[in-house]
């Protein structure tokens, strides 16, 4: 694909995430956004690799690792959206962690492991899925408490609104991968081509094994509507978020 094929897919893709955002839009209007944008990527994708037939086995596997700022409870909804994210883009992840005195595995980092090109996406786009619902969730649980006149617990209401919207995300991935790339033959053979090469370095890679113990966190149900509902507000494919994809630690938090 020529650069300036490139630039048309790009500017079409950033048109709908921001019809998708407009919240003047209906929202059936900004779900069928969000899902063309994601299925334009995706598109891109095999395009891409149809046209450097000849060099395409040649593309190395890189990783990118994403420490986390705090030792906290959602580190372990992070690394969990990171892998829904990363299966949803050709790449794959693991993560690193510590045990505490207690046993308990608190995670530190995640690190996404793919062709480069796939790699930068994925971790822009969890990137992008953690600070919204990084802020979301404090909206979320104010927007309950006046609406109800009681306000939960802030902790197990973010842990029930992360996840959920992780649980969302991963369903909304799915649907799209069922009508998207992988039911044509070269997006089918793209899939399966990076599975793959991913197959194989994930063979080289030396991965604690022990069994992992997270500390048991309370979970709000009534945050699992409002999480959910933000999953499905929230753009699948890139967006303009005006920060620097390369820079290797996850800003915000909660």
């Amino acid at each position: 694909m020529a650069d300036k094929d490139l630039e048309r897919v790009l500017e079409q893709v950033r048109r709908l995430l921001a019809l998708a955002e407009d919240p003047a839009a209906a929202e059936n209007e900004a779900m069928l956004a969000f899902e063309r944008a994601k299925r334009l990527m995706d598109r891109y994708a095999v395009n891409e690799w149809m046209l450097h037939e000849d060099t395409r086995g040649c593309e190395p596997v890189v990783e990118r690792t994403v420490r986390f700022e705090r030792r906290e409870p959602v580190n372990r909804f992070r690394v969990g959206l990171a892998e829904i994210v990363a299966r949803a883009n050709r790449c794959r992840t693991y993560w690193s962690g510590y045990r505490a005195r207690n046993n308990v595995t608190v995670p530190v980092s995640v690190t996404f492991y793919g062709v480069e090109t796939d790699v930068r996406l994925c971790e822009a786009l969890w990137t992008s899925m953690e600070l919204r619902r990084a802020s979301g969730w404090r909206r979320a649980l104010n927007e309950y408490a006046r609406q109800s006149g009681w306000r939960p617990s802030p902790a197990s209401w973010r842990n029930g609104y992360y996840l959920s919207f992780q649980r969302r995300i991963g369903e909304r991935f799915d649907a799209i991968g069922d009508g998207g790339e992988a039911t044509h033959e070269a997006g089918r053979e793209l899939v399966l081509a990076r599975d793959r090469q991913l197959d194989a370095f994930e063979a080289t890679l030396t991965l604690d094994d022990r069994p992992v113990r997270f500390r048991a966190v309370t979970v709000s149900n009534a945050a699992r509507d409002y999480g959910r509902r933000d999953a499905d507000m929230t753009p699948l494919g890139l967006r303009e978020t005006g920060r620097d994809a390369s820079r290797p630690v996850l800003e915000g938090g909660v």
